[in-house]
């Protein structure tokens, strides 16, 4: 049963990067999308 919890998180991780990084693009979509994260979850 942890096996697709694993295979889940990582395929999520993956589309978020992926998502963010098709918004504004390499290393400053990264890093806005990591500070929006955080305030959102805070």
């Amino acid at each position: 049963m942890e096996g697709w919890i694993i295979l889940g998180t990582i395929a999520a991780i993956a589309y978020w990067i992926y998502k963010t990084g098709k918004r504004t693009g390499s290393r400053q979509g990264y890093n806005v999308g990591r500070s929006r994260g955080r305030r959102r979850r805070q």
